[in-house]
């Protein structure tokens, strides 16, 4: 992969994520809204991007140390996605708790934990198709050389 690519590939995936936030923040606006009014809202829209965040994060570190990653590099994109999203999501919760104490468990919390679990799964789904497309590039090269090895 050239790096021009994987920044494509960075700038695609961030899209995906943004666009399933949005998607999931639309789903839930109207339950928050209903559970907390507008601190509701506002504690949604905190959640998104605290979720956002440490995702765009992620694509854009594995597209920088794309040219040096194999299967075990990322393979290890992954667990370094889960680790920057669980420090960025802690961060900004214990943040947001000395800066706004009145957002309780319905205005905040929840929405934290929903968007933590759909950007953490849209994230690593986006990462796990680039491995199996990987993955199976390189099963394909092998056969090659075992069908090569075989002729000779």
């Amino acid at each position: 992969m050239t790096i021009e690519s994987a920044w494509r590939t960075a700038a695609r995936r961030s899209g995906w994520l943004t666009a399933s936030a949005g998607l999931a923040w639309l789903v839930f606006a109207g339950l928050a809204y209903r559970l907390s009014g507008v601190v509701g809202l506002e504690g949604l829209s905190v959640a998104a991007l605290l979720s956002l965040l440490p995702g765009w994060l992620v694509f854009w570190g594995v597209a920088a140390v794309s040219q040096a990653s194999d299967q075990n590099g990322q393979s290890m994109a992954v667990l370094v996605a889960t680790c920057v999203r669980l420090m960025v999501v802690l961060f900004g919760v214990l943040l947001m708790k000395s800066i706004r104490p009145d957002l309780g468990l319905k205005e905040f919390h929840v929405w934290v934990i929903v968007f933590y679990g759909v950007s953490l799964m849209v994230e690593t789904l986006l990462l796990v198709k680039s491995l199996s497309k990987s993955g199976s590039v390189g099963v394909e090269s092998m056969e090659a050389k075992t069908d090569l090895a075989s002729v000779s």
